[in-house]
């Protein structure tokens, strides 16, 4: 048996040359086009909430609650919590089987998945920061006894890379 937990996140990277923020910024762009071309064919609530192009938490809670629902209905349970330092909405749902997991992504898919893909643009890091960002995780790394010249890193215990990340996230 396995628990699941699904969020939306921030877009964030590495240290980043001039080509690399415009990729940066071509990838919200592209993030955003998506979210336009396939709005038609989203939930009317996806469609209601996403209609000012701004999600607040209150939506995010609204359509989480939706996803709660759909997923009810069809006999698995799941639950939703809303972070405000990150701007995420987390899904946990105990996974008992493949069917299981299929109703939960259909129900996340068809219910949230714009409305979590907006939140990541909306929240989506500025270049600086992301700068600012890695130079933190740098340094909180080497007090944990971490040495990297660039983050992310495979070479990163993630249990420390999760600490620091969250005191580094929290200076910007």
């Amino acid at each position: 048996m396995l628990l699941a937990t699904l969020t939306g996140s921030t877009c964030a990277g590495s240290e980043r040359s001039s080509e690399d923020s415009t990729t940066y910024q071509q990838e919200l762009d592209d993030a955003r086009a998506r979210v336009e071309s396939l709005l038609p064919t989203a939930s009317a609530l996806q469609q209601q909430v996403l209609d000012d192009s701004y999600v607040t938490p209150a939506e995010a809670d609204k359509t989480a609650a939706d996803v709660i629902d759909c997923a009810a209905k069809r006999g698995v349970t799941t639950m939703a919590s809303w972070d405000s330092g990150d701007h995420t909405m987390a899904f946990n749902t105990r996974i008992d089987n493949d069917e299981t997991m299929a109703v939960f992504d259909d129900c996340w898919e068809s219910r949230y998945s714009l409305v979590g893909e907006t939140l990541a643009i909306q929240y989506a890091l500025s270049d600086s920061q992301v700068k600012r960002l890695e130079d933190l995780m740098i340094e909180c790394l080497a007090k944990g006894g971490i040495e990297i010249d660039r983050w992310p890193s495979a070479d990163v215990d993630p249990a420390v890379e999760s600490m620091c990340y969250d005191n580094s996230s929290a200076q910007l």
